[in-house]
């Protein structure tokens, strides 16, 4: 049985994109929530707003739920915007 993985999703994002790309991220959320179930959550840095994070937890397939994601973001050219490409961090419990 695998063991529940955290993903963590973190870039940075021009002022002048936030809506363009806060639309996007949470398109992309509502997209990877209807392909695997689990809902993600965007956030921002609190002292650089200029930094998100998008948080998944409990992902049971994290090599799945990483592909659900990469075709939630296809064809989406809003994230051609960002400043740097997206990271992923994983973590366990």
């Amino acid at each position: 049985m695998a063991v529940p993985t955290h993903l963590y999703v973190y870039y940075l994002v021009e002022p002048d994109d936030f809506d363009i790309l806060r639309a996007a991220a949470l398109a992309l959320q509502n997209r990877v929530y209807e392909a695997t179930g689990v809902r993600g959550r965007l956030m921002e840095r609190i002292d650089d707003r200029s930094t998100w994070m998008e948080v998944y937890e409990n992902v049971g397939d994290l090599h799945q739920f990483r592909l659900a994601v990469e075709r939630a973001r296809k064809g989406e050219p809003a994230w051609d915007r960002l400043e740097t490409g997206r990271h992923y961090e994983c973590f366990v419990e």
